[in-house]
């Protein structure tokens, strides 16, 4: 998405009974224990409720406006169906405002057009895929991310996700033709540090800087780290030269293969 096209995005609040409260967990798990730093405050936020079915078939729609989700961090498009419905769906590039969608139209192959894989053409780029029929789109939602349709064999189609992986799907899912919009990074700099409380960031504080309660590196006199000689995280884990990769069950390393067979 270009830069100049960010006037577009709508400024007011989204339509009130397509979206939910969203309780804040400020990094917290279940049991209400910090299990991710520097997290918490920010604007208050709601869940847009999004049409991940498709429910309307050959029924135009008309894009009213674009609006930024704050929870997916993406773009949607805000479409009302010709019977008075409205819904909210992933922004598709090149869709703008005014644009009209039919769904479940094999003739119309319009960005942003939702249709069963038996419909789309081969080598199409698709998003939103369903993982199975009726399943509602599942696969490729992220901005930016696409997948093609390489080939259809039989009952099946082969697409090639974001990801690289190359998947077999039933020709009775779904798809959405095109590539999903993406917010440049441009777009909202950070220009001073209340931007970043806005979106729920709190300071970063170094463990040297704290108390010997707070972090292993807290303590000790003036800069010094308290006496450990390698960094640890706040639970005492190693950091650097650390293994993080385990071992496969029944794993027996090269040098106890050779050791067996001289």
């Amino acid at each position: 998405m270009d830069i100049g096209l960010i006037n577009i995005i709508w400024r007011g609040k989204p339509v009130k009974r397509l979206t939910v409260s969203l309780n804040k967990r400020a990094g917290r798990n279940g049991y209400g224990r910090i299990t991710s730093f520097h997290r918490g405050g920010g604007s208050k936020r709601r869940y847009r409720i999004l049409d991940l079915h498709r429910i309307f078939s050959n029924i135009p729609g008309v894009v009213r406006r674009i609006e930024y989700d704050p929870i997916r961090r993406s773009l949607l498009a805000l479409l009302l169906y010709a019977n008075g419905v409205l819904t909210y769906a992933p922004l598709v590039k090149s869709l703008m405002i005014g644009d009209i969608i039919v769904n479940y139209d094999p003739e119309y192959l319009g960005f942003g057009n939702t249709l069963y894989l038996s419909q789309i053409p081969v080598g199409f780029y698709v998003n939103s895929i369903e993982d199975y029929p009726g399943s509602g789109s599942r696969l490729n939602k992220a901005p930016g991310s696409r997948a093609q349709l390489l080939a259809r064999v039989g009952s099946s189609a082969i697409i090639k996700l974001a990801s690289g992986e190359v998947r077999k799907f039933s020709c009775d899912c779904k798809a959405t033709l095109g590539t999903l919009a993406v917010l440049p990074r441009e777009a909202f700099p950070a220009l001073r540090a209340g931007k970043s409380r806005w979106l729920g960031r709190r300071p970063i504080v170094r463990g040297v800087a704290m108390n010997p309660i707070d972090h292993p590196h807290g303590g000790g006199e003036g800069k010094s780290s308290g006496g450990r000689k390698s960094s640890v995280s706040p639970w005492a884990r190693y950091t650097k030269g650390f293994k993080t990769v385990r071992k496969p069950k029944g794993f027996r390393s090269n040098i106890s293969l050779v050791s067996e067979v001289s």
